[in-house]
């Protein structure tokens, strides 16, 4: 920003208080004596941030891409798993096939056989029910579900939910331009080009 009186380049710096230390803007011409608190002008830009939403046309991709992205994600996570589980069924198919062996060559009493039989087609039974919710779940990969369930949203809070940098870039994107003297407040924002073919601005 800029000051509004001499144009001279705004920065910040922190003034002692007889008990805390505040937050300025100043200005950095030379004999300016322009000043603004901290605290008024950020929250002056967060209430701007508020009133900018992504436009309604925007959603429909928006929601598009990232339903792809989930959807390529989740798919991957069940082709692995429904691997790991057909893996594991063939193992399970080999033990008995071995222990049927066993039996034949009268290694193993019928007794035996019967046991590890039983013991493995519970197992069995519980790697196909598990075999069967993966499959259920990759039929149901679709484009079904709503991922931008709030139309109402603003850049605002994605701000509020970052650290500094995250802030920063934001504060990038959606550049304050200039403190009017009257009030103290910022003017408006300029917001980056190619931003604003997506976004909007709602009074």
């Amino acid at each position: 920003m800029t000051c509004p009186w001499c144009g001279g380049k705004i920065t910040g710096s922190l003034s002692q208080g007889k008990r805390l230390k505040y937050a300025y803007y100043h200005c950095m011409g030379y004999k300016c004596k322009g000043r603004f608190r901290a605290e008024k002008l950020n929250s002056c830009y967060e209430e701007k941030l508020k009133k900018i939403y992504f436009r309604p046309e925007v959603y429909a991709l928006f929601g598009l891409v990232l339903e792809d992205e989930n959807i390529f994600t989740r798919r991957r996570e069940y082709v692995d798993e429904r691997k790991k589980i057909l893996n594991t069924i063939s193992k399970q198919k080999l033990y008995i096939s071995k222990a049927r062996r066993f039996f034949l060559d009268e290694k193993i009493d019928f007794d035996d056989f019967s046991k590890l039989k039983k013991e493995h087609k519970k197992i069995l039974d519980q790697l196909n029910s598990q075999l069967n919710g993966i499959t259920q779940n990759l039929a149901d990969c679709s484009f079904s579900d709503n991922l931008w369930p709030d139309l109402d949203f603003n850049i605002f809070r994605s701000y509020k939910e970052q650290d500094i940098k995250g802030k920063r870039d934001i504060i990038s994107l959606f550049k304050p331009t200039s403190i009017d003297p009257a009030t103290a407040d910022i003017k408006s924002l300029k917001i980056d080009g190619d931003l604003s073919l997506v976004v909007e601005y709602r009074e």
